[in-house]
């Protein structure tokens, strides 16, 4: 059995054994100009930790949730049991909160949502 996963120019190769991963290696690249990358690390924003020899996958991404930590400054935040307040009413302007870009919290909840997902 053999399953390809395609993706604009990445393609994932999940067989059965080694053997049967090699000639679908030598298969694909007669047929379309390609280059063989090796064991499978990192595709579409999510990195793959392979452990061959009790046969799982695992799948994580870490990196991405750091980065996006990094890009709204959020490196030095602390982190809570509860994120918010049950007690507290939210309103538009409240005269103490400072000013949000709505595009950049747009742009957060967004992230936040695809690594959901």
């Amino acid at each position: 059995m053999i399953f390809i996963a395609l993706y604009v120019d990445d393609i994932i190769l999940i067989t059965e054994n080694d053997d049967v991963m090699k000639k679908t290696k030598q298969d694909l690249m007669q047929r379309f100009q390609m280059k063989d990358m090796g064991p499978l690390y990192h595709v579409l924003g999510i990195s793959c930790i392979q452990d061959v020899e009790n046969g799982r996958l695992g799948l994580t991404q870490e990196i991405n949730i750091e980065k996006l930590i990094c890009k709204h400054g959020l490196a030095d935040a602390r982190s809570v049991s509860t994120p918010s307040d049950p007690n507290v009413t939210l309103m538009q302007n409240d005269e103490i909160s400072k000013s949000v870009d709505k595009s950049l919290y747009q742009s957060l909840i967004g992230s936040l949502l695809y690594a959901a997902l």
